[in-house]
């Protein structure tokens, strides 16, 4: 017994069956002892032939044929892919389709070879070790002989099939004893139908020296032996009309249903490590939707990932009781009006949805579905997903995620609370000297509730800068359509905040911070 492990480089292996076309999308597998065996010479005449004698070669290939091998395929999933081949005009192109399939591991061939001499046993590991491709030239291998029986076969010849199996048909070569009784029986065949049409047109039988000159005629049209015919090439085959290759034959193999649709089993959770904390979406509309709409584009953002997600935590901030969670460790929703997107009117070019805590298999999902929201007087805004990673993959400006110790509005900041004041209008002031309820203060509040360290100076600005103009807070829309919010006034206002150290973003609070309001950007 010998065993042959291939494994399969590039995880895919093309090979069209023999009585297949190849748009059919039929792969071949297991491969057939006959495309194995015809893989073996050509190896030996490219690689081997001052290092193996041809009888040594031809004797070991004789004894392969005389068996049948038995196989273990390992799980494996069939694919295609589809393309066009190139013409000399565009009318010529031809529509491909190339079949393959990705065995998830090695396959092993078991060949019940008796009586090998070493000789043999060493050819047939050369010419394994030196073979690069089974099949198409794309389908690389790594072949080998290895030590003992290797796992159990799950192919193997048989006439009858159980109800769990299936049948398949593998291309053999004929055992070389055998190959000229075969070869007489074809040509006896051809003999006969030549007599049938002569008879037929009333031309009368064939003469003995006729027939024996056609017999010779059609016999030496065939190869001599097994070993010719191995070699002959698949053009000559098919110009002599013959519809499989001359000295071979179909055997039935019993193969495990599902062997060619192996599907891996879904994953349920990611690790902590594994979930992307960061999905980037380009819009595009034809009537593209203003940096000022931020917080509207972000809900409607919001509302399409809680619908496509099945209302996961992660995108409704709320438990199964409809509780909000605690910590603000759901999505957030930033809109950005990038110059390197072609922005010229501050028009939204880029949508970003994080979550410190990641996105896991199901928010995944939800976010690699959405595609397009709507937009004002029907122009839908359209969403592509560019990837999901972590900030340092997919923000590529650098600014949102980045450090540093200056950061400047980018949306307008909308305090949560009120300005407080005593009943006689005195203002309530905290230990420096802030009124309590402010913006400033406010500000300065929800900040070091986000544990960022307590700014050093905060300063008010009187618009943000949009494509290079001045846009006052006043213009952008500061209020979400649905769902409630803790909000002070609803004036928005903008700030420069200077922390003691440099700080990393994403720096968001206030009202509507999880839909793009209170958003900053570093201004070092």
């Amino acid at each position: 017994m010998v065993t042959i492990q291939i494994e399969f480089l590039a995880g895919r292996y093309h090979a069209t069956p023999w009585d297949s076309q190849v748009n059919e999308g039929m792969v071949e597998w297991p491969p057939s002892p006959w495309r194995i065996m015809r893989t073996l010479i050509a190896t030996w005449y490219g690689k081997c032939t001052d290092e193996v004698d041809e009888t040594v070669i031809r004797s070991l290939i004789q004894k392969m044929a005389s068996v049948l091998p038995e196989f273990y395929l390992p799980s494996s999933t069939s694919s295609h892919v589809r393309h066009f081949m190139p013409g000399y005009r565009d009318k010529d192109r031809d529509r491909v389709l190339d079949a393959f399939m990705c065995p998830l591991g090695p396959a092993y061939v078991h060949w019940p070879i008796n009586g090998m001499s070493e000789d043999e046993a060493g050819a047939l590991a050369l010419l394994t070790s030196r073979t690069n491709f089974l099949g198409r030239s794309e389908s690389w291998v790594e072949m080998k002989v290895i030590e003992g029986k290797g796992p159990e076969p799950n192919v193997r010849p048989s006439p009858i099939i159980k109800e769990r199996d299936e049948a398949v048909r593998l291309l053999i070569p004929v055992a070389d004893s055998d190959y000229l009784a075969w070869k007489n029986g074809e040509v006896d065949k051809e003999i006969e139908a030549i007599r049938q049409v002569r008879t037929g047109k009333g031309k009368g039988s064939l003469t003995t020296k006729a027939e024996e000159k056609e017999r010779k005629k059609l016999s030496e049209s065939y190869p001599e032996n097994i070993w010719n015919s191995l070699q002959m090439d698949t053009s000559e085959m098919r110009s002599k009309g013959w519809n499989i290759p001359p000295g071979s034959a179909w055997v039935q193999y019993s193969r495990i249903k599902g062997a060619m649709s192996w599907t891996p089993p879904p994953r349920t959770s990611l690790t902590r490590a594994d979930r992307p904390l960061l999905a980037k979406f380009g819009v595009q509309s034809s009537v593209a939707p203003s940096l000022t709409k931020a917080v509207s584009l972000a809900e409607r953002v919001h509302d399409a990932l809680v619908s496509l997600s099945g209302a996961s935590p992660v995108f409704t901030g709320c438990d199964e009781q409809g509780k909000p969670l605690k910590g603000h460790r759901h999505a957030s929703i930033y809109c950005r009006s990038a110059k390197a997107g072609g922005s010229k009117r501050g028009e939204i070019t880029e949508v970003f949805v994080y979550c410190p805590d990641g996105f896991d298999i199901r928010e995944r999902a939800a976010l690699e579905s959405l595609s397009k929201v709507w937009g004002y007087g029907g122009y839908d805004v359209a969403l592509r997903l560019h990837g999901m990673g972590s900030p340092e993959e997919i923000d590529f400006q650098g600014d949102t995620f980045s450090e540093g110790k200056i950061w400047s509005s980018y949306t307008p900041f909308v305090a949560t609370r009120h300005a407080k004041a005593t009943r006689t209008g005195i203002p309530k002031r905290d230990e420096n000297g802030l009124q309590k309820g402010t913006p400033e203060h406010d500000l300065i509040r929800l900040l070091m509730l986000e544990g960022f360290p307590r700014p050093t100076s905060v300063t008010r600005l009187t618009s943000a800068v949009v494509s290079g103009r001045p846009v006052l807070w006043q213009e952008f829309t500061r209020d979400r359509r649905h769902g409630d919010g803790l909000k002070g006034e609803d004036t928005g206002t903008g700030f420069r905040v200077e922390f003691p150290v440099p700080v990393r973003g994403p720096v968001a609070v206030g009202y509507g911070c999880h839909f793009g309001l209170g958003l900053f950007l570093p201004s070092d």
